[in-house]
């Protein structure tokens, strides 16, 4: 009897040390098609952030127990992915709310400072041309050089104060409406990220460093966008109702 209830003891610790070990490591327990549903990258897309990021996070420890960086950034990007929140996040990987609160905030910081590592406008002659080619490849469009458009990121209301109000999207959420250009690899190449939700895509762009630098002819070559933007020499958007078949190819 008492053999039998240590194997039934020692089987349950072995399960209970099996699904802390999941969670800590979904590298370690989650199928391909579940590692995107919850994270929003490929099995490689996750081990390539985690390789760049490990270096970062590696010395940083919480309490008297090191949180491995590979779980920090896994915790990070179920935040990221689905913006859900804290209490969601810390069961799925068995650390405390407090603890996914200081990791996001580490691997945010973390990401925010590779900014002018990866995101950076091709100056040489040899990139921008490569990158016309890279566009000209996909759509038959000469001279491109980006593709830009804004995309919203929610925000929690609770700290935006009395203005609280211009940060209402279109959809009535919160969030800020981020300007984004990115090259014919989908390489982003310039950001804009500090205007509330309220703000029109058409604004944010006459109002940027990428407008001054195409209109003062600094930059050179086209980028598309939508029909939220207006037509330049430099910015092809499409026509509103193209009525000729010449115009119904260009806006496709």
């Amino acid at each position: 009897m008492a053999a039998h209830l240590l194997y039934i003891h020692n089987a349950r610790a072995l399960q209970r040390e099996r699904v802390f070990r999941d969670r800590m490591n979904p590298l370690d327990s989650y199928s391909d098609k579940r590692m995107h549903k919850y994270y929003r990258f490929t099995r490689n897309g996750v081990m390539r952030v985690i390789d760049i990021l490990e270096p970062l996070l590696q010395n940083q420890t919480e309490r008297s127990h090191a949180i491995h960086p590979h779980v920090q950034v896994f915790v990070a990007l179920r935040f990221f992915a689905t913006w859900d929140f804290y209490s969601s996040t810390s069961v799925q990987h068995g650390i405390s709310e407090s603890s996914v609160c200081r990791i996001v905030q580490r691997v945010t910081n973390a990401i925010v400072g590779l900014e002018d590592y990866y995101i950076k406008w091709p100056t040489t002659q040899q990139k921008m041309s490569e990158n016309q080619l890279g566009f000209f490849a996909k759509s038959n469009f000469p001279g491109v050089v980006g593709a830009i458009d804004c995309t919203h990121v929610p925000l929690d209301s609770s700290p935006l104060g009395r203005n609280e109000y211009v940060y209402v999207n279109r959809k009535g959420v919160h969030t800020l409406n981020v300007q984004l250009v990115c090259d014919a690899d989908f390489h982003i190449t310039n950001v804009v990220a500090r205007w509330p939700g309220s703000c029109h895509d058409s604004r944010i762009l006459q109002n940027s460093a990428i407008w001054d630098l195409f209109e003062q002819g600094r930059l050179s070559g086209i980028l598309l966008g939508d029909s939220g933007y207006p037509q330049r020499k430099w910015l092809m958007t499409p026509f509103r109702n193209p009525d000729t078949p010449g115009r119904r190819a260009y806006s496709e």
